[in-house]
């Protein structure tokens, strides 16, 4: 039994001699392996060194300790890690921007600014050997271009077509109205901010109205696209309607004039049967109310005065119960302000052409009398005065005698 002993423990310590100090397996190395030499090895004698790689796309940071080895049966610390390469930059794109990692496996995005349009692959992928693909562009949004306007005009862009941001005018010939938006602009989308406008030749004729509805706008024969007119009612009366008329494109206005209406009351019948005649109307003021022979209480007339006059007095008479209109009819007065100004211009160069004329008469009877030595025009006009009818003769008497002496002498 003692020899069975003594020979297990002999056997143990000989196994234990044979395999004394080796190192299983290498621990791993995240995103990275032991190199292709130390791959076939199941176990590792003492003393053992082993090196590692990183996988493609990955790299050792700069401290790194790339080797480890087997002491005794156990392996030193690993102190390495695998960290994903960088791509560097993807690449500038001019009016855009990109968003996303430049690292190993990693996408980046290219998004334009406002107003322009990507053209190209909108990503690239960094990869082993580096950026996949090409860099985007970003071309500027152009906006179709206007048609030609009758009877107006359109201002030409800067660049060969209309790009993000330009901003069209538009404009009409003579006396025609624009019909819509005067400035378009073009938008980040390619169109236009507003449709096309056009040129029209609006003329609303002055309109009809109630005897009782005043207009506090300026008269005008005509009005143009969008002039306004505006009406109020006498006191003591209401407004049914609107009191702002507007001229529209098909030479209208609307709404349709306003009504004034007075509150219901007790009127007597003295009052109904009340008619004024018909007044009497200074030069140069015009009755813009429906023309009769007589009028009825409470009736009104409006009045309005030439183009370069001017009111004084109420332009609304109103018949009374005493048969007769009150205020009295106003007067137009000639405006100086409303003088237009050819008419300025032309009084003016009157005026300088009269001051011409004077003045060469006056240079011209200079000049005669100086050449006659009659002296000046004055001593001229003192002797015709001297030479009259009345004082010429004692003239000559009084000259006779001084004659005489200065023959004696």
């Amino acid at each position: 039994m003692a020899l069975v002993l003594l020979f297990a423990l002999l056997w143990a310590i000989v196994a234990r001699a044979s395999g004394a100090g080796e190192c299983s397996q290498p621990p791993n190395l995240e995103n990275g392996m032991l190199e292709d030499r130390y791959r076939g090895n199941e176990t590792f004698a003492s003393g053992s060194r082993v090196s590692y790689l990183c996988n493609p796309g990955y790299t050792f940071s700069q401290n790194d300790r790339r080797s480890i080895t087997c002491n005794e049966g156990a392996w030193e610390p690993l102190q390495a890690t695998c960290s994903p390469k960088s791509c560097g930059s993807p690449g500038e794109i001019m009016n855009g921007y990109y968003q996303g990692d430049n690292t190993f496996g990693s996408k980046i995005t290219f998004y334009c600014n406002e107003g322009y349009i990507l053209v190209g692959r909108n990503y690239r992928l960094c990869e082993v050997d580096g950026w996949s693909g090409q860099v985007p562009t970003c071309e500027v949004v152009k906006c179709p271009d206007i048609p030609a306007i009758e009877n107006g005009r359109i201002s030409r862009p800067s660049t060969e077509s209309w790009e993000y941001g330009m901003v069209a005018e538009v404009s009409c010939h003579g006396d025609y109205s624009l019909i819509g938006e005067r400035k378009l602009i073009c938008e980040s989308n390619g169109n236009w901010n507003h449709p096309f406008p056009k040129c029209k030749d609006v003329k609303c004729p002055f309109p009809d109205f109630p005897n009782n509805v005043h207009m506090i706008s300026i008269y005008k024969p005509t009005y143009k696209y969008q002039e306004q007119i505006s009406f109020r009612c006498e006191e003591g009366y209401e407004m049914e309607g609107d009191g702002r008329i507007v001229c529209g494109e098909d030479g209208n206005f609307s709404p349709p004039p306003p009504t004034c209406t007075q509150p219901s009351k007790v009127t007597t019948t003295a009052a109904t049967d009340v008619e004024c005649p018909a007044p009497d109307i200074p030069n140069n003021v015009h009755m813009i109310s429906m023309h009769k022979p007589t009028y009825k209480y409470q009736e009104q007339i409006s009045f309005r005065c030439e183009e370069g006059y001017e009111m004084e007095g109420d332009g609304h008479i109103v018949c009374g119960e005493d048969g007769k209109f009150s205020p009295p009819p106003p007067t137009c007065t000639p405006s100086h302000e409303s003088i237009p100004l050819y008419q300025k211009v032309l009084y003016g160069l009157l005026a300088v052409v009269v001051v011409i004329i004077i003045l060469l008469v006056i240079g011209f009877l200079y000049k005669k009398y100086s050449s006659s030595g009659s002296g000046n025009i004055l001593s001229c006009l003192t002797k015709n005065k001297k030479g009259d009818p009345e004082s010429g003769e004692a003239h000559s008497n009084q000259m006779k005698p001084l004659a005489a002496v200065e023959g004696a002498k």
